[in-house]
């Protein structure tokens, strides 16, 4: 045992990896890749490591107040449908809540429920749609199977 042990020693002393003070790869061989991260007030911090050094870039970020409410749907129909409040945002995620009495659906100005040849997205209660990127939430328009069924809201 004491042999084996001493023969991959010496292999590893030989080798030009070990002498060459690392053991695994060459950095040589290594490809740089940035990591991004943002923070609660909006810094974006980015990392890299170029040739051993790690380097740091701090940019600020724009913040938004996040907003939220709930849209009743008054009515139901094929031609019936509600557009979402005039919000300017960035991202949005609507969700139908879970005391719903069935599917809402959520799409643009032609959407439609079940009944209609148009239905938008089916949301089930309890389910959402996230990361909806518009430029403002009237864009959004949404039908219900059953009045008075809602949906929630959060956007920035």
């Amino acid at each position: 045992m004491k042999k084996l042990i001493f023969t991959i020693m010496a292999l590893l002393i030989a080798s030009p990896a070990f002498a060459g003070g690392y053991v695994l790869v060459s950095p040589d061989n290594q490809t740089t890749q940035s990591l991004s991260a943002s923070d609660a007030a909006g810094l974006q911090e980015i990392l890299r490591s170029t040739s051993g050094a790690l380097h740091v870039t701090s940019t600020a970020g724009v913040l938004i107040d996040p907003t939220n409410a709930v849209v009743d749907i008054p009515s139901v129909g094929v031609a019936d449908r509600v557009q979402m409040p005039d919000l300017d945002a960035s991202y949005c995620t609507i969700q139908a809540p879970m005391t719903n009495a069935s599917y809402v659906y959520v799409g643009g100005s032609t959407v439609t429920n079940s009944s209609g040849a148009n239905e938008g997205i089916e949301l089930v209660a309890g389910s959402a749609i996230s990361n909806i990127r518009v430029s403002n939430l009237d864009k959004i328009y949404v039908a219900a199977d059953v009045a008075g069924d809602d949906v929630k809201y959060i956007c920035n």
